[in-house]
């Protein structure tokens, strides 16, 4: 599997790339939306994850633009909230172990 990540917490980015490396996906890093649109087209992902508060262009733009693209039709792209939590639990779909749930005292 192929995923394509661009976020602008870039801990999250180091460390969801570390945990997909492990489990064998290929991860590529993007570092705008205008990065995103052109590493998607060189080398077509499987999944895109976008941090929701990209900007020039932000991820609405962004989005418009891979669904506009006929080349990456069926490439499912997942928006990512700005908290780490959410991030990650957003990966879980891919593979990756979900964060477990805190017990309730």
């Amino acid at each position: 599997m192929r995923v394509l990540i661009c976020h602008r917490q870039k801990t999250l980015v180091h460390l969801a790339r570390l945990q997909a490396e492990r489990q064998g996906v290929q991860v590529e890093i993007a570092k705008n939306g205008d990065d995103v649109l052109i590493k998607a087209l060189a080398n077509r992902p499987d999944v895109i994850v976008l941090g929701k508060d990209l900007k020039n262009p932000s991820t609405d733009e962004t989005v418009k633009k891979l669904k506009a693209e006929p080349r990456l039709f069926g490439v499912k792209v997942v928006l990512a909230n700005e908290a780490g939590l959410d991030f990650m639990k957003s990966l879980g779909g891919f593979g990756w172990p979900k964060v477990p749930t805190p017990p309730k005292w």
